[in-house]
């Protein structure tokens, strides 16, 4: 029998990804990223899955009503970018700055490396100062996970 990872096309992995952490099922994750799968982020990487299971969880409890919108998809062999936008209603912590109980708008976009139907690395280009502005943070640059 041969592996479905295999046979899985980026179309789908890029939308079942987004569906999981929308749906907030990251348990699902397990089935689309490799356990040693590394994010690239404006602020540091978060290398292995199980710490960026930990990220999104502190991004749920930050925005409880989070949700990602996928705006564009871009495949090419082993890649993928996804330019999204982020929204959320900030009520708890978030990488230093005390709840603000704003509203956010955040655009972003993602290049992902895919292997054999598993998804190895993304790169995330996050508007982080864009985030620390409508967070109203007392220092942007500073911002860290």
């Amino acid at each position: 029998m041969s592996d479905p990872s295999s046979t899985r096309s980026i179309a789908e992995l890029t939308r079942r990804y987004i569906e999981a952490c929308n749906e907030r099922r990251i348990d699902d994750l397990d089935h689309y990223f490799r356990p040693e799968f590394v994010s690239h982020l404006r602020v540091g990487d978060v290398a292995g899955l199980d710490r960026f299971k930990a990220m999104l969880l502190h991004t749920y409890d930050a925005f409880p009503d989070v949700w990602w919108t996928p705006v564009e998809t871009i495949e090419a062999p082993d890649r993928c970018t996804i330019r999204y936008y982020f929204e959320g209603t900030h009520l708890g912590h978030f990488m230093g700055v005390p709840p603000s109980h704003r509203r956010v708008h955040i655009d972003a976009c993602e290049v992902m490396h895919i292997r054999d139907g598993w998804v190895l690395e993304i790169w995330n280009y996050a508007d982080m100062l864009g985030m620390a502005a409508q967070l109203n943070a007392d220092n942007p640059l500073a911002l860290r996970g």
